[in-house]
């Protein structure tokens, strides 16, 4: 069964992939993900089956439209989170890591509680 975490990360890396290459393969997604291709090939299944990706000629890896909005939810949380870490004073290279481990850890509700406050937080400065 395909963890929701997994999922997400699997997601993001694609979506990377694809702003830099046009024609994302699994051995591409190994190697970002410094993982073997059998367990990218077996989570890259599962994917596909929970209709996140489908496979374009040559086994080129394509983001289904729930799939490219699960992963551009992702990647906004990351930046938010790293963004925000950056601005309370963490180094950019600690503040990517972490941002990297909370944006899938957190719930919904969390998160979108945490970004309401310090938008709120920060209306109130202006």
């Amino acid at each position: 069964m395909l963890r929701k975490e997994t999922a997400e990360k699997y997601l993001k890396v694609i979506l990377s992939l694809t702003q830099g290459e046009k024609r994302v393969r699994a051995c591409h997604i190994a190697e970002k993900m410094q993982v073997s291709r059998p367990t990218v090939c077996v989570t890259l299944r599962e994917l596909e089956e929970a209709g996140y990706i489908r496979y374009a000629d040559d086994r080129v890896v394509v983001l289904t439209e729930c799939g490219a909005e699960v992963a551009g939810q992702v990647a906004e949380r990351f930046r938010f989170f790293r963004s925000l870490l950056v601005q309370i004073g963490v180094s950019p290279q600690t503040a990517e890591q972490d941002a990297a481990l909370l944006e899938c850890s957190l719930s919904d509700e969390s998160y979108s509680r945490i970004r309401a406050y310090f938008e709120v937080r920060d209306m109130g400065r202006q």
